[in-house]
């Protein structure tokens, strides 16, 4: 049996004691413990549960930390990709912050997890009542009338006793008590109910309506319980007798909550005509990009003067060339005409990133540019951190003053500008 350490970063560890913690894999996790994915790991002295981000997975053990193991693994595929994780540790050398507050730079709020504690009362002990603390005791009678597990904090407010209450945790090291700890997705993938057909063969004695819903079923192969009910005419008790019968099954497929759904991708794409101005900046900007050395270049022009169309046309030719791109945007310059016209042009390979998406379309937004489905991420400062599989070209559209600090360079910039970044 090979013997592996994943050496993480810890939540919740203060700025100064903050470091990376090796932790030894068991044998039920080899298989899922990956860079990128998320850990719970016993932590301190009390071996409370905490979320960690798996950095990196050794065959040797390099920090002093006492030796523990990984307790669970949260994803099934990682969240960061080498280069992200790269981003981290640049992060935590050049900015004041842990390394776990850098990961969580990097995802988008609606993977956040947290850590639900829940307790139980341990049946068989003998309990005198005197021995306990009045909020003891308040626990134990409680816990005596429930079934199952109860959350902590629903503990705690059914009880009446203060958030910052140590009961629970004095009980449970006492024996009195069981707890465990699970981490709870804050928002859940979306999903819809289908529909299909069995292998077994459709039964002689059915309704008309059932058989209706075996021939959309045939037909389509398999459709959402809402298009089955809709194009047959039946209510979901039908389909549902179809289910229970065998003939067809139900199952889940995951979809999309996207504000932008109604676009299309589209039929021909334009080509886009520059004056000779606007002709000289493109050339300029894509002998920088085949270069393939990397750098910033400003682009200067009153409003309406073009810009926007100069950097789509370097925008046609990344993609052209199998890469991506991002485009940032102020918030108040993310218009729904702005975004109309990179709709248009790109459809449904546009990604946005902005504030008047909900947490859970963002979260989904972010899927998508992680499984390669778009080619363009266009929102603010915050899509830079968004990572792009093949990221080559990345547009700062900018108007009036502002001030643009980047690792590799810091410009002033005054009147209407828009800065290009290429990357190698």
């Amino acid at each position: 049996m090979s013997i592996l350490f994943a050496r993480v970063a810890v939540e919740n560890t203060a700025y100064h004691f903050d470091r990376t913690f090796d932790y030894l894999v068991p044998e039920a996790l080899l298989e899922q413990a990956k860079p990128g994915c998320r850990a719970l790991v016993p932590f301190g002295a009390g071996n409370s549960q905490r979320l960690a981000m798996i950095l990196e997975i050794s065959p040797e053990k390099k920090t002093q930390n006492e030796m523990k193991q990984v307790v669970a693994v949260l994803d099934e595929a990682p969240l960061l990709t080498s280069e992200a994780i790269s981003l981290v540790y640049w992060l935590k050398d050049r900015c004041f912050c842990t390394l776990f507050e850098a990961v969580k730079l990097l995802l988008p709020a609606g993977i956040n997890v947290r850590l639900k504690t829940e307790y139980t009362l341990v049946q068989g002990k003998a309990q005198e009542m005197e021995t306990f603390s009045v909020e003891e005791r308040t626990v134990l009678q409680y816990l005596a009338g429930c079934s199952r597990p109860v959350e902590r904090e629903k503990l705690l407010k059914a009880t009446g006793l203060p958030v910052e209450s140590t009961a629970p945790e004095k009980l449970f090291k006492r024996g009195f008590l069981q707890k465990t700890g699970a981490a709870v997705r804050q928002i859940k993938d979306a999903a819809q109910k289908m529909v299909r057909l069995t292998d077994e063969e459709p039964l002689s004695k059915l309704t008309p309506k059932q058989r209706a819903v075996c021939r959309i079923l045939q037909e389509a192969g398999s459709a959402s319980l809402k298009e089955v009910c809709y194009f047959a005419g039946v209510t979901p008790a039908v389909v549902n007798t179809l289910v229970t019968k065998g003939v067809a099954c139900y199952y889940e497929t995951e979809i999309y909550r996207n504000p932008y759904d109604q676009v299309q991708n589209p039929v021909v794409q334009q080509e886009l005509l520059l004056s000779d101005e606007q002709q000289s900046a493109y050339q300029h900007l894509l002998a920088q990009y085949r270069s393939g050395m990397g750098g910033v270049s400003l682009l200067f022009g009153v409003t309406g003067s073009g810009k926007t169309s100069v950097f789509m046309r370097l925008i046609d030719e990344v993609l052209a060339d199998g890469k991506q791109a991002i485009v940032m945007v102020p918030e108040i310059s993310l218009t729904p005409q702005s975004l109309a016209r990179f709709h248009q042009r790109y459809g449904r390979r546009v990604a946005v990133f902005h504030s008047g998406l909900s947490l859970s379309e963002r979260l989904d937004e972010w899927k998508r540019v992680r499984r390669g489905e778009v080619s363009i991420a266009v929102g603010t400062r915050s899509a830079v951190l968004h990572h792009l599989i093949t990221w080559a070209w990345s547009l700062w559209m900018k108007s009036r003053s502002t001030l643009i600090n980047r690792s590799f360079a810091t410009l002033s910039c005054a009147g209407c500008c828009k800065i290009s970044m290429c990357i190698p």
